[in-house]
């Protein structure tokens, strides 16, 4: 029941942001006028959802957070993955009303990652051997662990970045994603990624 509550309040928060964020778009500029083939849409399109769904997401953790809920949340974790959201949705607004080239995006994620990375002291310390039918895994040192989750990030960032010609295909793969993995954390009592993934 916490579960279906935390949704429906990022749902709620997101679903009454959307206009808002459009109207802020519409004001600022931030719109997608297609210009070539390679658009999908014949109108313009106001930019800036991501707003919409920052505000959903961090309402409902923020909510769950303070309210007192049984979901036990790590402050140290919270704050690295509020710090390089806010590092995201920065550069994305500003990416969606001036534009910013392909390189400083890169920068901006991969300062965002190093930021939820090391505040939330976040690794992948194993990889499984490719094509290994013994389950052996590779063992990473520390500093090579880091690393290597930032890259992670960087490259599951621009990974949805890739899909997100089309209205819904990024948000739904993304959704269908998140779903799996909020299974997966159940079955392993990770509450509390549990609820941010549910979010």
């Amino acid at each position: 029941m916490e579960y279906l509550l935390v949704f429906m309040i990022a749902f709620v928060l997101a679903f009454f942001s959307t206009p808002i964020a459009a109207k802020i778009a519409w004001k600022v500029g931030a719109i997608d006028v297609p210009k070539d083939e390679t658009r999908m849409h014949k109108r313009p399109i106001p930019l800036i959802g991501g707003l919409a769904i920052f505000l959903g997401f961090w309402g409902a953790i923020l909510y769950n957070w303070l309210g007192g809920n049984s979901f036990p949340y790590d402050n140290v974790k919270v704050l690295g993955m509020l710090g390089g959201s806010i590092i995201v949705i920065g550069y994305g607004i500003y990416d969606d009303i001036y534009g910013i080239k392909p390189w400083q995006k890169l920068i901006f994620q991969t300062v965002a990652a190093a930021f939820t990375v090391f505040i939330s002291n976040t690794r992948i310390e194993n990889v499984t051997m490719f094509l290994s039918d013994d389950g052996k895994m590779l063992h990473l040192n520390p500093v090579i662990s880091y690393l290597v989750a930032i890259l992670w990030i960087v490259a599951i960032t621009n990974a949805i970045n890739l899909i997100d010609g089309l209205d819904g295909l990024a948000a739904g793969v993304s959704a269908i994603c998140s779903l799996s993995l909020f299974v997966v954390t159940l079955s392993r009592t990770d509450i509390s990624d549990g609820v941010k993934l549910y979010t």
